[in-house]
């Protein structure tokens, strides 16, 4: 499920194989030879995943950078002690780019401020978000936190926007459906409309607010 958190950086799940990250010479994120042959090379042993997110594991298996993000995977859980393992290797990787992380929110919303003159901040997020496997294991810690038994997206939304009052009684996964690719531009919306929005992608069943 996507986060629509404005003016900052979200996870994105990987779920096709990732492009081989760039290599170059100022210093951006990438993995050594012998750890990017070791990961292609158990690309064929990935386990046999249960649960909900039995496909999401999957997927991000498949597409991580190292073998160090599999091991993370394997079990198709992510514990706290992984999480805040790999929220220091982002920090760090990002901090190596001289750029500064705020840290995540607790729907893995998360700003940066700084950078090298003239620099792709958003492609050294990106970099660093794929090596260190916040793209996967960040994204599915917040996932499975906000959604434990990964429930259709469609539903939980139209009954979030309807609690939040900004959508009639009777308005279900076909209205969100219809209209959610009608959704543009936040600022073209309401306050209360574009605030249940955001609300509601990121915490659909509210169970982050009672954390």
């Amino acid at each position: 499920m996507s986060r629509w958190l404005p003016a900052v950086h979200t996870s994105a799940l990987v779920l096709t194989v990732a492009a081989s990250l760039c290599a170059c010479s100022s210093g951006s994120p990438q993995s050594s030879p012998d750890e990017s042959s070791s990961a292609s090379s158990s690309a064929v042993e990935a386990p046999d995943f249960e649960g909900p997110y039995a496909a999401e594991f999957a997927s991000a298996y498949a597409a991580a950078s190292s073998v160090a993000v599999r091991d993370a995977l394997e079990d198709g859980e992510i514990t706290d002690a992984e999480y805040a393992e790999m929220t220091d290797q982002f920090s760090s990787c990002l901090g190596d780019q001289g750029i500064e992380f705020g840290g995540f929110n607790a729907d893995g919303g998360f700003q940066t401020t700084g950078g090298a003159p003239g620099a792709d901040v958003e492609s050294i997020v990106s970099e660093c978000s794929h090596q260190v496997g916040e793209d996967s294991i960040g994204a599915l810690y917040t996932l499975m936190a906000g959604n434990p038994e990964n429930q259709d997206t469609a539903t939980i939304m139209a009954a979030c926007l309807v609690e939040r009052g900004v959508e009639p009684a009777g308005y279900g996964a076909d209205d969100y459906a219809a209209d959610v690719s009608t959704w543009g531009d936040p600022t073209t919306m309401t306050d209360d409309f574009a605030a249940a929005l955001q609300a509601c992608n990121s915490d659909p069943l509210g169970l982050l607010r009672e954390q």
